[in-house]
């Protein structure tokens, strides 16, 4: 595994040049290292590597001492930009955290939204999804449960947690009374044990047939570089079929690796787009490291993949399922792919993820990891990107051409036809929307609520937690 990795959450570029420059401006007395104590060395690890990677660097005072600071995660966010920076994190737990990002985690394999229903003052989790095969799935959990209840207590910012970390747990479910705006419990209970399990993000897919037309549908929940075979099989199979139009949903997908952003999005943009390697996306690092990256030779740009070009759908456009969900790797598909073809958006608005971070552990002067502080690593946000027309710095996140609220409490199965959001995509596509469409009701009005301190405590953590990033929302 790569001590140093880029994820949308992230970034691929120059992996050895980082690497030199690294060693160049932090060559190390090991003498010296010798005598620090671990918490010195792991608050210079975290001095050194912000003050050379960080996006913003011009905006923090790097002049603190990393011999009298006591606690590393105080010095790390005293060195993070908050006014623009809500992503990047400390971790003690590095193992946890890479294995996250390869798609392999110990698992109850299942996404949630945690909702606090500020009236009732309860807290309660709803499944936005299951991974086929997982102690979640076997359980008998399904997407639009609400957890109530964690071995017979109540859910609360102390304990959010133990719904991804518990080797083991019984969950108690409820229903939301929206009339009465009240959770009643269902009596219903599920027993899982949490296993290591390769999460598959290519959750659901499908061809849906609407007279003429031929609809292909992929739920893809998490950028792997493990899931290019996976989608190039179904992509495979939609051309066989001849699909014509692709709707991608992207709803609960928060990014993953940037390799994977550019590869997936060359399976559906125009061909010559991808056989030609056009632009996909720019990169813009802070001051020193882009005039490094320059004097080097280094391209600051990122090109569609020409290995999928076998796989290509070469679309003239696509339709995309969103909401606030959607970030990162999976908003940088939307800005990559403008530039080529109509990209129809649907749904709500997206996250606002528009940099990209460098994951890195602590290196000595000859690359090593440091053994002492080998457990420690950072998400650090390293650049911004735009697409080939420059568009950037989409802070309040990407407004949908199609406007359609997402259900947070549906029970409808991904890709089935009666789904608001996927029946306005076949609605554009055939010119009628398809009978059984279920109505969203308006009696509740779900927002995320950055202001609680359990939404600020998962979004450290990104994807670290188990089944993807745990995400908050607000009942009022």
């Amino acid at each position: 595994m790569n001590r140093f990795k880029t994820i949308w959450h992230s970034s691929a570029v120059a992996l050895l040049c980082l690497f030199s420059i690294f060693f160049a401006s932090c060559d190390r007395d090991d003498d010296f290292d010798r005598q620090l104590t671990l918490v010195q060395k792991a608050n210079k690890f975290v001095l050194d590597y912000s003050e050379l990677y960080y996006l913003w660097n011009d905006k923090v005072d790097y002049n603190k001492s990393y011999i009298t600071a006591t606690d590393p995660f105080a010095l790390f966010e005293g060195l993070v930009y908050r006014d623009l920076d809500q992503w990047s994190y400390l971790t003690d737990d590095a193992e946890a955290l890479f294995g996250s990002y390869e798609g392999v985690e110990t698992t109850y394999g299942y996404s949630l939204t945690v909702i606090n229903f500020s009236q009732l003052k309860e807290y309660a989790a709803v499944v936005n999804f299951i991974y086929p095969g997982s102690p979640a799935e076997k359980a008998g959990l399904k997407r639009g449960d609400i957890i109530y209840l964690m071995d017979g207590a109540p859910i609360t910012e102390s304990n959010y947690m133990n719904l991804y970390y518990s080797s083991s747990m019984v969950v108690e479910t409820a229903t939301y009374d929206q009339e009465n705006r009240k959770l009643v419990q269902t009596g219903n209970t599920y027993e899982m044990s949490a296993v290591k399990m390769d999460l598959d993000p290519v959750n659901a897919y499908k061809i849906i047939e609407v007279d003429n037309h031929k609809i292909g549908y992929i739920c893809y929940t998490d950028y792997l570089i493990s899931s290019h075979a996976k989608m190039n099989q179904v992509c495979d199979g939609f051309k066989s079929a001849g699909v014509t139009d692709v709707v991608l949903d992207l709803r609960y997908n928060l990014g993953g690796a940037a390799n994977s952003a550019s590869y997936i999005s060359s399976l559906f943009a125009p061909k010559s787009a991808v056989i030609n390697g056009e632009v996909f996306l720019k990169e813009m690092w802070n001051t020193a490291l882009t005039n490094y990256w320059i004097s080097k030779g280094v391209s600051l740009s990122q090109s569609f993949e020409e290995s999928a070009v076998g796989h290509n759908l070469d679309l003239k456009r696509i339709y995309i399922l969103t909401t606030a969900s959607t970030a990162s790797a999976s908003e940088a598909t939307i800005v990559g792919l403008k530039p080529y073809m109509e990209v129809i958006t649907i749904g709500e608005k997206s996250h606002g993820k528009y940099c990209a971070a460098v994951l890195l552990q602590p290196l000595d002067g000859k690359g090593q990891i440091i053994p002492e502080i080998a457990n420690w690593a950072m998400s650090l946000v390293a650049y911004k990107y735009a697409n080939k027309d420059g568009f950037t710095d989409f802070t309040g996140g990407l407004d949908p051409v199609h406007e359609v609220e997402n259900d947070i409490f549906s029970s409808i199965p991904f890709g089935d036809t009666s789904e608001p959001c996927l029946a306005k995509a076949i609605e554009l596509i055939t010119g009628k929307a398809p009978s059984g469409t279920v109505q969203v009701k308006s009696s509740y009005s779900p927002e995320f609520d950055s202001s609680c301190s359990i939404f600020k405590s998962a979004t450290e953590r990104l994807n670290g937690a188990r089944g993807g990033m745990v995400k908050f929302g607000n009942i009022r």
